[in-house]
């Protein structure tokens, strides 16, 4: 905070029902999936670089924080009083007591100019951050977001979301839900506003291990016996929400007669797992297979999981690599001692798509 400011003149907030955390300190400039990227990303692709580049110009709005303030009307020289109804963090970017208070003395003077009611898009820039914030009455709710993000869309979202929040409780009621120190119902519609779903496809020809990596990660037994998947499986796995993101897996039937599907599928695809059984015969299969995918959908981000390691003569994850000329990871779906491994390739995957292009 700054000398100059009379201690008269300072907004002052309060911490409700201890919503505000201390959270670990990283860089706020620097992008979550940027970060993650090179750290685990360069020993995971060990044949690419990772070269983070953000996706923004309206793609995607990266919120790490939200918070919903009960503000005093007061914009007099006696400062402003704002409590924390609720807080939220999505990503691991911090949001400290300082940052709140240059944020609200921003706020006060801002606000002491402005003559309607409906606020402009105009964000606030705090430590390589922009708080971008509406209101309705004394509720004032505000998504952080990076600085390569796009005002208009987030704007759009938190304006939406304070609109919905209102219209369903009530701004009284709201302050109930708080001092109840029940929330949930706050969080549970924010969110909806700020998470996003992923898809992520798995692709193979049948008999390769798709369902048993879906099973895998869901925690589950494999399959006993081979049971075609008819058409298509789809599961919102649990453990796979990342930051704003819930991930959805599609588990696609490879047999033949299924495969005129593929295109439709392939298209609505954020990223595509591509499984091979590790042998020749069905890495070469794989590689056509490949081949539709760059055709039908040229701009999908694809990695191969090369099953089976446990088999005989199963070809190296870095041999099929080489074959197909894109990451692949080797795995053995049935060994369920593996979750955390499979999972941490998804969630590489993940954070590779959000923080590339």
């Amino acid at each position: 905070m700054h000398a100059n400011h009379s201690q008269s003149s300072q907004p002052r907030f309060t911490k409700q029902n201890h919503l505000l955390k201390k959270l670990p300190q990283e860089n706020p400039n620097h992008h979550p999936a940027q970060a993650a990227c090179t750290k685990s990303l360069s020993t995971l692709f060990h044949s690419q670089e990772c070269n983070a580049k953000i996706l923004c110009c309206g793609e995607r709005a990266i919120i790490h924080n939200a918070i919903l303030f009960n503000i005093s009307p007061r914009k007099d020289e006696v400062g402003l009083q704002a409590n924390v109804i609720f807080h939220k963090q999505y990503w691991r970017v911090p949001l400290s007591d300082n940052m709140i208070g240059e944020f609200l003395r921003a706020y006060k003077e801002f606000m002491s100019h402005v003559q309607s009611t409906d606020l402009p898009a105009l964000p606030i820039h705090i430590q390589g951050t922009k708080f971008i914030f509406t209101n309705i009455e004394d509720l004032l709710l505000v998504f952080i977001s990076h600085m390569q993000d796009d005002d208009s869309r987030v704007n759009e979202k938190v304006k939406t979301a304070l609109r919905m929040l209102v219209g369903k409780y009530g701004t009284e009621h709201i302050k109930d839900i708080a001092t109840n120190n029940n929330t949930q119902p706050i969080e549970d519609l924010i969110d909806n506003y700020i998470m996003s779903k992923l898809k992520v496809s798995l692709v193979g020809e049948g008999g390769v291990g798709k369902t048993t990596l879906l099973r895998l990660l869901k925690g589950t037994a494999p399959p006993t016996e081979y049971v075609p998947t008819i058409a298509l499986s789809i599961e919102q796995i649990e453990a796979t929400r990342y930051g704003t993101y819930q991930i959805i897996l599609w588990d696609f039937a490879g047999q033949e007669r299924f495969r005129r599907l593929w295109t439709i599928y392939f298209r609505g695809s954020d990223i595509v797992f591509i499984i091979t059984d590790s042998t020749l015969n069905n890495v070469i299969a794989t590689k056509e297979i490949l081949d539709v995918i760059r055709k039908d959908a040229p701009g999908v981000p694809v990695w191969a999981i090369a099953n089976k390691q446990d088999l005989e003569g199963a070809l190296s994850p870095e041999l099929v690599e080489r074959i197909l000329g894109i990451p692949a990871f080797g795995m053995v779906a049935i060994d369920q001692a593996r979750k955390e491994e499979m999972l941490q390739i998804l969630l590489d995957a993940v954070d590779r798509y959000i923080g590339t292009e």
